[in-house]
């Protein structure tokens, strides 16, 4: 028992790892359970050796009933069926129970059991039995605790048969089809994880579980039914691996649709889109489950299921601690005295990847990555900026100057080229300054030392701060400018001659030797002059300077009076004369001064000049003069003539016979011609002869034709006035009546529409109908035409249509047909006769096609007629040969093996002493002869003889039968005389050699192969018998 325990502990792992190795096609194989290994051991189609599966010895010496040696498991994800196999000692009585734990939990479902005696049991919800004697006889229970309860199998079954395939019979197997629902497993479900542990195995050596116990075998592996993914269990550092994942055993009809990940603490699922069998994530930062999710074609089709899980353990190693860190230049600092808190430092030239730096190298300013490696894993890196500072020099300020009114207080200010600056009062040691200041007017010495992070300068700089009293106030003269003048330097004079002027635009801007006011804005602006001495500028005197605008003017806009002549103009008379007039009639007429009140004294003026006719177009110039000179502005001032000629009175309607426009009267063309067609023309502007007159015509419809004529008056300002004359051109004679004659057609008749003609009308007129204008059916019809000019007119005439067919169809039968007769039959029944098709035409369609073909085909010619008959009753016929042949071979089973002796005093046996016996022979359509090859004479030993069965359609088959001769006649032998010899010199014996025996007589009906005798190698004195042995080739 302690040797079974050890094999089968040795299965667990490589069941779980191989259970899924290999996926053969092609082969049928059985869908629920027969009992038998079948296709057996080796076969094609192995039963246990294709698909997914599983095999594994337990007891290669197993031989009771009891006793398991092999077993076997197969998953079929496409029918959602498990299979257990076992191989046992030999067949007899053995009750076995399988135990599975189908909720991977060792504490729920059974526990213990009474089977064979107390039978402890890790959690099984599910127990199958069966019998080994008696396959009727199988179970399926449910377990909780002690107790067993019978369930109806949910599909499930289990017989015992044969281990070496479909046919033998040694009963030394066993075979549980399982349905994965029949004990709750539902592969369908995606997180389901569609695992089955085997906990347990026993059998018992009767019938009963009361029988004593063979096999307690205790199993821990567990049969994945949706596949898995390889590696189950990997170990990486984080942020660094590349593991290959696998998916293995899925089913054929299967296909992967996604994988899926799945991080610490494993809640959810994150899909990933590939649907490849193989998975490689990289960099993992935490640990992570993988599986593959497939759909497969059988039970779950339309569903997604996912195989076991892969889990990778991530060892994360946490980044070391570091800060920024500052060093001065001129010392020599290497990577060794950099500090990062951590085990196992290393630093590199960049975040990933870069140079590992070596602990002597130098420092250098710039960027530094720490890492760390703990349990042989390295983190990721910490960025360090290393600054080498340096150390600056002593900063360059020069004195500062201030100026004062004797209560001034001065700060000095000053900044250094490399960072920042310290005063002291002291050029070395001393004491630190915070505001280095001088009150009133005197002057004061400090030291500045500049310094750069932790670096300082070596040496200090003295700087003298100085405080100077201010100049007086000097005199200056307001000036005045126009927009855009040329502006003149501004001037004043000092209080003292030795004080020099400085110039302002303004009171917070540096002052300048000399400024020239802007005159390009219009305004009143302010500018200063003060006095400078020693840097110090006193005072500032305001100088006032006045830019007057330009005056803003806009003229009044273009403005339109109605009328022939400038009189026309109202508000301020039409001058080409100058005239001044006041800023209130220049904003009457529309004008506008905007800046009238800051240009100063003004005057305002207009003068007239006019051109053209239609409109008069008026240029009215107004002139504005102020202190900056005279600004003009011009408006356009038009009269024109709007009022289009007045008509009085309508022109009458015209009525017209005719065909075409060419039947329109001519327009007339002057304002006395209209005026005698019944209409009164004037004009305020415009004389009658300076009128001018023109007309358009549109035309609607055509016969009648409606001419609507519009005449146009214009003036000599082109105003217009319109009058409107209606005219009418109508035709109302019919077309001429056509004679039409008759169509006529075999099959079908088409007909085109005839046409006939029209007093106003250059084409033909085709006429219409509603009768049909194809006619397939034999038989004469009339058709009733309609033609119309066009114009309203009609005229109709009647054709006649006749459809007749006089034309045979044509026939070609197939090509002649062979067929063998039927199965066992000296015929062809009709329908395994492929007769084919005709091929038929005719001019009017095809009505039918029959054939005269018989129901069953005798052996030999039969000949076909095919008729085909057209739409018109017309018919045409070919004929079809059909031969019947036998190919079937007659069948031949020959006597048994005869056996024979020799004839009398001969070594060989004659044929008629011989009884071959008669084969037995059959033909579907009967044996024509039997023949067989035997020789005249048999020789002794074996001969094969050959029988030939021929049938009627010379189609043979043979036999062989083997005739043995034997050779049961004895050799003959008769010995020579009896020999008297004397015995040896000096012995009481005689030696063989000294011996003449002689030779016997010896024959053989079928030759002698061999004559010996026993004589001794020393003869005794006294009688001797020596016997001799004749054996001939038989």
């Amino acid at each position: 028992m302690k040797t079974k325990l050890l094999q089968l502990k040795k299965i667990i792992l490589i069941f779980i790892i191989s259970l899924f190795a290999n996926v053969t096609n092609g082969y049928s194989q059985e869908s629920g359970t027969d009992g038998n290994y079948c296709p057996g051991p080796s076969s094609v189609g192995d039963e246990y050796a294709t698909g997914i599966f599983f095999k594994q010895i337990v007891n290669s010496g197993a031989s009771t009933t009891c006793d398991i040696n092999t077993i076997f498991a197969k998953v079929n994800t496409n029918t959602a069926v498990l299979k257990i196999g076992m191989k046992i000692g030999n067949s007899g009585s053995a009750l076995f129970r399988v135990y599975l734990d189908t909720d991977n939990n060792p504490t729920t479902g059974l526990t213990s059991d009474q089977f064979g005696g107390f039978l402890a049991v890790a959690g099984a919800e599910y127990i199958i039995e069966l019998n080994a004697k008696n396959n009727s006889t199988y179970t399926l229970y449910t377990g909780n605790g002690s107790t067993l309860t019978t369930v109806s199998n949910n599909g499930l079954s289990a017989t015992n048969g044969n281990f070496n395939g479909c046919n033998s019979s040694d009963g030394s197997f066993l075979e549980f089809n399982i349905p994965f629902a029949s004990i709750g497993v539902d592969i369908c479900d995606l997180n389901n994880p569609g695992l089955i542990k085997v906990t347990k195995l026993a059998s018992v050596s009767g019938g009963s579980p009361t029988s004593n116990r063979c096999n307690d075998i205790p199993l821990t592996f567990g049969i994945p039914l949706k596949g898995s993914v390889t590696p189950a269990l990997t170990a990486v550092c984080s942020g660094n691996n590349s593991t290959l994942l696998t998916a293995n055993g899925i089913t054929a009809g299967s296909t992967i649709v996604k994988w899926q990940s799945s991080v610490s603490p494993f809640t959810s699922w994150t899909d990933i889109n590939t649907t490849a069998t193989t998975y490689t994530p990289v960099n993992l930062t935490k640990t992570t489950k993988f599986r593959a999710v497939f759909s497969n074609l059988g039970i779950c089709s339309g569903v997604n299921i996912a195989t076991s899980e892969a889990i990778i353990t991530v060892t994360e190693t946490p980044i070391p601690t570091a800060i920024n860190q500052n060093f001065c230049s001129g010392d020599t600092k290497k990577v060794s005295d950099l500090v990062a808190n951590g085990t196992s430092i290393k630093w590199y030239s960049a975040a990933n990847g870069g140079t590992l730096y070596s602990s002597t190298d130098l420092l250098v300013s710039g960027t530094y990555y720490a890492s760390q490696t703990t349990n042989g894993c390295e983190s990721a890196r910490i960025a360090v900026i290393v600054t080498i500072n340096q150390t600056p020099t002593a900063p360059i300020i020069n004195n500062q100057v201030a100026c004062s009114d004797e209560t001034t207080t001065q700060t000095l200010t000053a900044a250094a080229t490399d960072g920042g600056i310290t005063w002291y009062d002291a050029a070395t040691g001393g004491n630190i300054v915070t505001s280095p200041t001088q009150i009133g007017v005197g002057s004061k010495t400090y030291y500045a030392q500049a310094n750069n992070g932790s670096c300082s300068s070596i040496t200090r700089t003295p700087v003298k701060l100085t405080i100077n009293p201010l100049p007086g106030i000097p005199t200056a003269l307001d000036v005045e400018y126009c927009e855009d003048d040329l502006a003149q330097a501004l001037t004043g004079t000092p209080s003292d001659s030795g004080n020099t002027l400085l110039y302002y635009s303004s009171v917070d801007v540096l002052g300048q030797a000399t400024l020239i006011p802007n005159t390009s804005t219009p305004g009143i602006f302010t500018y200063y002059v003060a006095e400078e001495k020693n840097s110090c500028i006193g005072p500032k005197k305001p100088i006032t300077v006045t830019v007057y605008p330009k005056p803003t003017v806009t003229a009044p806009i273009t403005k339109t009076f109605e009328g022939c002549e400038t009189n026309a103009i109202t508000g301020l008379t039409y001058s080409e004369t100058e005239v001044n007039i006041s800023l209130s009639q220049f904003t009457t007429a529309g004008g506008t001064f905007t800046n009238n009140n800051t240009v100063g004294t003004y005057s305002i003026s207009y003068k007239d000049s006019k051109s053209g006719n239609c409109p008069i177009t008026v240029e009215r110039v107004y002139k504005i003069t102020t202190f900056c000179g005279a600004t003009t502005v011009n408006q356009i001032i038009k009269i024109q003539d709007t009022t289009a000629p007045i008509i009085t009175g309508t022109l009458s309607d015209l009525n017209i016979e005719g065909c075409s426009l060419s039947d329109l009267p001519p327009a007339v063309k002057t304002v006395a011609a209209l005026e005698s067609l019944g209409l009164s023309i004037s004009d305020n502007c415009t004389t009658d002869s300076n009128m001018s007159i023109s007309s358009s015509d549109v035309t609607n419809g055509n016969l009648p034709t409606v001419i609507t004529r519009t005449y146009t008056i214009s003036d000599k300002c082109n105003n217009q006035t319109k009058v409107i004359q209606k005219i009418t051109i109508d035709d109302t004679v019919a077309p001429f009546k056509p004679v039409l004659a008759d169509v006529i057609g075999e099959c079908s008749a088409t007909i085109t529409a005839p046409t006939t003609t029209d007093v106003c009308s250059g084409n033909a007129i085709l006429g219409t109908t509603t009768d049909p204008l194809t006619y397939t059916t034999q038989g004469t019809y009339t058709i009733t035409w309609t033609f119309n000019d066009g114009n309203g007119n009609n005229v109709t005439a009647t054709q006649n249509v006749i459809v007749k067919d006089t034309v045979k169809p044509t026939i070609t039968c197939a090509a002649s047909v062979t067929v063998n007769v039927d199965t066992a039959s000296c015929s062809t029944d009709k329908a395994n006769v492929t007769l084919g098709s005709p091929t038929t035409a005719d001019n009017c369609g095809v009505k039918s096609v029959t054939n005269d073909a018989p129901s069953v085909f005798p052996i030999g010619n039969t000949t076909v007629t095919w008729t085909v008959t057209d739409n018109a009753g017309n018919t045409a016929t070919c004929t079809q040969i059909v031969t019947i042949v036998d190919n079937i071979n007659p069948t031949i089973t020959c006597a048994a093996p005869v056996t024979v002796n020799v004839d009398a005093a001969s070594c060989t046996t004659d044929k008629a002493n011989i009884t071959l016996g008669s084969p037995t022979t059959a033909d579907n359509c009967g044996v024509k002869s039997v023949t067989n090859d035997a020789p005249s004479v048999f020789p002794i030993g074996n001969t094969t003889v050959t029988w030939t069965v021929t049938d009627n359609a010379g189609n043979t088959a043979t036999c062989t039968q083997i005739v043995t001769v034997v050779d049961s006649i004895l050799p003959t032998i008769t010995c020579a005389a009896p020999v008297t010899v004397n015995v040896d010199a000096a012995s009481c014996t005689t030696d063989k050699a000294n011996v003449t025996l002689g030779s016997p007589t010896t024959a053989d009906n079928c030759g002698v192969k061999s004559v010996t005798n026993d004589a001794p190698s020393v003869f005794p004195i006294g009688n001797t018998t020596v016997t001799w042995t004749v054996t001939d080739n038989a």
